[in-house]
């Protein structure tokens, strides 16, 4: 089979969309990011959804102790924190509701009891689970890393979905084919 240049443009489109991610969940340093966070979305019953999240600290210096989450006042509602586990007996998490009439923005906090999330570490198992009644899957979210003494930002972004295992298995599958040829 011949590649022609529109195959080749799909295909790095294609690595691009699935490198990113895995390179981010990697801790490798893109453009200067201190913070990183991915997640995970599954539906848990029609219009029930759940974020599954993972915090890295990539290095920021003083640590992670506070972050918070943003949700869509248009199509996210009854917010509820479902963390188990030692996540859960060691940080101090609340969420509270869009208000869609005046457009305030719900949102997910997470405050660390006692250790903060230190240079090159990473923590998973923050999760809240919502109402959507937007198309498809819900994306995306900015948050905000904050200094648990004095509340200002430190840093933000916006989180990322953790590549599936399909497509790590797609680019595991490229990169060996291209190791033959």
């Amino acid at each position: 089979m011949k590649i022609t240049g529109a195959h080749k443009r799909f295909l790095l489109i294609s690595l691009s969309v699935v490198l990113f991610p895995c390179c981010l969940y990697a801790g490798v340093d893109l453009d200067g990011l201190n913070t990183g966070i991915t997640f995970r979305v599954s539906e848990l019953e029609a219009g029930r959804w759940q974020y599954d999240y993972t915090v890295e600290n990539i290095s920021l210096p003083e640590g992670i102790g506070e972050f918070t989450i943003y949700f869509d006042p248009d199509h996210c509602s009854a917010l509820r924190v479902e963390t188990a586990g030692l996540i859960a007996d060691t940080w101090n998490e609340f969420v509270w509701d869009p208000v869609r009439s005046i457009g305030v923005e719900g949102g997910y906090d997470a405050m660390a009891g006692a250790f903060p999330i230190g240079p090159s570490m990473i923590a998973y198992g923050f999760s809240v689970s919502f109402d959507w009644s937007g198309q498809g899957r819900p994306g995306a979210q900015y948050y905000e890393i904050i200094d648990p003494e004095t509340f200002e930002e430190v840093d933000s972004g916006w989180t990322v979905p953790e590549p599936s295992t399909l497509a790590l298995l797609c680019v595991g599958v490229f990169f060996a084919g291209r190791k033959r040829g």
